[in-house]
């Protein structure tokens, strides 16, 4: 399959320290199986929920209402499995200007899904 279920920001972007976020099929880690960490320690456990370190990163995990309407109304006469899919969004602001904004979406159904769509925006 072509779906992301992990990404890792870190490096001397981030003064050595690295923020990770990553599915698993373990679904008691996180949500769906979703954990985000900050040098390897969990973070972000509670929904919603802000992490920050001042002047390397602030990240929001936040509901993602926008594409929760939109997709109900626009599948809502086809059963399909977006109608199924469960979406939380996290808000990364990065040094230099970076932002990055991670749709986490969990598909629960007869079966689970697990993707995430990433977009990045640079100065």
């Amino acid at each position: 399959r072509g779906w992301i279920n992990g990404i890792v920001v870190g490096g001397s972007f981030l003064q050595g320290h690295k923020f990770e976020v990553g599915s698993s099929d373990d679904s008691s880690s996180g949500w769906y199986g979703f954990v985000m960490t900050w040098d390897g320690s969990k973070v972000l456990e509670r929904f919603p929920s802000e992490f920050s370190v001042d002047g390397l990163i602030r990240v929001r995990y936040i509901e993602d209402n926008f594409y929760q309407a939109s997709t109900k109304k626009f599948h809502e006469e086809r059963k399909n499995w977006r109608t199924r899919t469960a979406l939380r969004l996290l808000e990364l602001s990065l040094p230099q200007g970076v932002r990055i904004t991670v749709a986490l979406g969990t598909n629960v159904g007869s079966w689970i899904m697990r993707f995430m769509d990433v977009f990045i925006t640079m100065p």
